[in-house]
């Protein structure tokens, strides 16, 4: 799996706003065309009875959990709303060979009565997740539950109670169980405990950021990062995803929120850490795209930490429809507010027919190179999405930055033109100094400084862009002694042009 390197803030003074890119992240996109259409995925996994289980299969899909320390394990949570054999529950998946895993007795199906768990709403489990130790944790919200279930893949699961209805003075809704990263940075928490988000801490529509002991040490008890001052409105209920490498939990109101930042309403998600301070990300939404209602899922790419959200629409008469949106965190512009950005967003799928997701069913491989979406209609399909990861600058994709690279977005910058592979590093739908800083950036993170390139880079774009792209090369004493030698470059180029 690619890791997030230590970043380094580059800021242009010289723009209207201020941008925030952290130079090393990956930026992942989508590998195909523009039309959202299941014949046109990478991989169309069909595990329903008869060509991959023994028993009456899984029904509709609800939440979708990787194995982080095994590829190939896929829990499929399938919800009480289509009941298989025995009721809702979890099945170990194979990706490798398309078919549930088996223990001596036969094909695992981790349901109420093997678990001794008793749930009847249509809603349970409501999500899931596997632990770094290769514990499944399954998550309730009509008891406000979270169960453990040890070494799930053997022929004897243990199964423990770990979190109850936890404030006890009203009544809780965990909506989302996440993975703690290390990064999240909760007080005496450790990247073996669990975050929950809640819909209703104490009382409906209060939203929280819950963290979790995942021995069952909190009792009634959990430490609360965050909650919201008062509820929110009573028809929105909220999910989320959590970045593994940054450690913030995102999340997002089904029946998006406006917010005003610095004078313009736009649609927003939420992120908070373990220091419970709330951050606001307004989206600059592509055209003609509104947002007004977020589907059940959204995932962070854990390779560039990319945000995707699918966004429910109304297609031939069908309300099932989705088109899928990828929210750019790498990228955030600075506002007034020092805790509220705006993102850049671009709609990766485009809905041509009919397509429903289920709740928490939307996830990425460890890798981040595939995007997981799991179907609660009874098709027993999951449908598999390849994302490109491109490196900040690289825009044909080759791995490397070079001559290359830098005429596709000369040709992207004289033609006006948008998208990665142009030269619209940050997606913001325009090629301009911001984007030539992130490709001189990666290209002068193995070639040495060239004066010329900053005389030229001087003169397209000021010196405010030449000392920013100074302070970002990797050797700083170099980058010193060509910043002071700069006015005598200058000069020189000047006398040579007279």
């Amino acid at each position: 799996m690619h890791t997030r390197r230590n970043t380094k803030y580059l800021m242009i003074a010289a723009t209207a706003a201020l941008l925030i890119a952290p130079f090393g992240l990956r930026t992942a996109s989508a590998d195909l065309t523009t039309t959202f259409d299941p014949n046109s995925f990478a991989t169309d996994i069909s595990y329903n009875a008869a060509a991959s289980f023994a028993d009456t299969g899984v029904g509709g899909t609800g939440p979708l959990a990787f194995d982080p320390n095994n590829p190939d394990t896929l829990f499929i949570v399938n919800r009480a709303a289509s009941t298989p054999t025995g009721g809702g529950g979890a099945f170990p998946f194979s990706i490798s060979t398309q078919h549930r895993i088996s223990n001596t007795a036969g094909p695992i199906f981790l349901g109420s009565t093997l678990l001794g768990i008793t749930w009847t709403s249509v809603s349970e489990p409501y999500d899931a997740v596997v632990g770094n130790d290769g514990s499944l944790y399954l998550e309730f919200v009509g008891t406000a539950a979270v169960y453990k279930v040890a070494n799930p893949l053997s022929d004897t699961p243990a199964v423990t109670k770990i979190l109850g209805n936890y404030n006890l003075s009203g009544d809780d809704d965990p909506q989302g169980l996440f993975r703690m990263p290390a990064s999240f940075g909760a007080a005496g928490y450790t990247s073996n405990d669990l975050i929950v988000l809640d819909d209703g801490l104490d009382a409906n529509n209060v939203n929280a950021v819950v963290a979790v002991h995942a021995d069952g040490s909190d009792g009634t008890a959990p430490k609360i990062i965050w909650k919201s001052p008062g509820a929110t409105p009573s028809t929105t209920s909220i999910h989320g995803a959590v970045d593994p490498n940054s450690g913030f939990v995102y999340f997002i109101s089904t029946a998006t929120q406006q917010t005003s930042i610095d004078g313009t309403n736009y649609v927003y998600l939420s992120r908070v850490k373990g220091d419970g301070i709330l951050q606001t990300i307004g989206l600059k939404l592509p055209t003609g795209v509104t947002l007004a209602n977020s589907d059940d899922p959204i995932a962070v790419n854990p390779v560039d930490g990319s945000v995707w959200l699918a966004e429910s629409i109304t297609l031939n008469g069908s309300t099932t429809a989705r088109n899928m949106l990828r929210v750019d965190t790498n990228y955030l512009t600075a506002t007034s507010d020092s805790n509220t950005f705006l993102a850049n967003t671009t709609l990766e799928f485009t809905a041509t027919t009919g397509f429903n997701l289920g709740v928490n069913s939307l996830t990425f491989t460890n890798d981040g190179k595939e995007l997981y979406a799991g179907t609660p209609d009874g098709t027993d399909k999951i449908y598999v999405f390849n994302t490109l990861i491109h490196n900040p600058g690289d825009a044909n994709g080759d791995g490397v930055v070079n001559a290359d690279d830098y005429a596709l977005i000369d040709r992207g910058f004289a033609a006006d033109l948008t998208g990665f592979t142009n030269g619209d590093f940050n997606s913001d739908g325009v090629i301009d100094m911001n984007d030539y800083l992130i490709i001189d950036t990666a290209y002068l993170q193995t070639h040495p400084m060239d004066p010329s390139l900053l005389a030229e880079r001087s003169a397209q774009f000021g010196d405010s862009y030449v000392s920013s792209l100074l302070a970002s090369v990797p050797e700083p004493s170099s980058a010193l002694l060509l910043l002071a030698s700069f006015p005598l470059i200058q000069r020189r180029k000047r006398n040579a042009l007279s």
